[in-house]
């Protein structure tokens, strides 16, 4: 956390504290962390986890770098959102973001009298772009998918965006979807999406068992790696 201060003292409230603070002439912003760690416990495990675990230490083994479900909220379906955007079906883009019940699902609802146009538009572009990047996210599990079954392996696979040349398992799944890399600019909303490269496979880095009974397991990942595609591969 970063913010701006001439003078600082320690902070302790009842829920947090802030310590090992230093004074820079950089804020913190987005992207500028190396990864996360993570420790996790499983329970009740019934399909061989701790072999597993020894095989991925043992093999330093990489995982598919999937987006985890999260990046498609609770009704799994924000990259349906944010390819109506795509393809100005802005009706169909308002049903299914109105099948959620939070702040933003709430708030485009409230501004829906003026017309969809402008009930998205009161959400603000970073919002109306995060679903577009999470049509990105589902483009990439698909060709991913796609390209572990066809045993033809890249170290990455490129998204789509203004001005960017996919790869050719990611233009597959635009094709069925009907969209090309002119649709991530629209100026009606004023939402712009580049394209951009990501890993096809990531590395479970520090992998350590902490404990046997419950199995808790502490790792760290690069950024942009989702524990819960690991939770998956460990609990299939």
């Amino acid at each position: 956390v970063s913010f701006k201060a001439d003078c600082f003292k320690k902070v302790r409230c009842k829920d947090f504290f802030l310590k090992n603070f230093e004074y820079n002439y950089n804020k913190v912003g987005v992207g500028n962390l190396k990864g996360n760690v993570f420790t996790i416990t499983i329970r009740n495990s019934r399909f061989g986890v701790e072999e597993f675990v020894n095989e991925l230490k043992e093999k330093n083994m990489m995982l598919p770098n999937f987006f985890g479900p999260q990046r498609f909220g609770s009704y799994k379906n924000t990259h349906l959102i944010g390819l109506h955007l795509l393809k100005r079906e802005y009706e169909e883009a308002g049903e299914e973001l109105c099948k959620g019940s939070g702040f933003y699902e709430e708030k485009f609802c409230k501004s829906l009298l003026g017309g969809v146009v402008k009930a998205f538009k009161s959400l603000g572009s970073k919002i109306l772009t995060f679903y577009v990047h999470s049509l990105q996210s589902y483009l990439f599990n698909k060709a991913l998918s796609n390209m572990i079954i066809s045993g033809e392996y890249e170290k990455k696979l490129f998204l789509p965006g203004y001005g960017s040349a996919p790869s050719p398992l990611v233009e597959d799944e635009m094709a069925l979807l009907g969209i090309s890399t002119k649709d991530f600019v629209n100026k009606e909303l004023n939402v712009k999406v580049k394209g951009c490269g990501r890993k096809t496979f990531m590395r479970i880095n520090d992998l350590r068992v902490i404990t046997q009974k419950p199995l808790v397991l502490k790792f760290r990942l690069d950024k942009g790696c989702f524990a819960s595609i690991v939770l998956n591969e460990l609990c299939k």
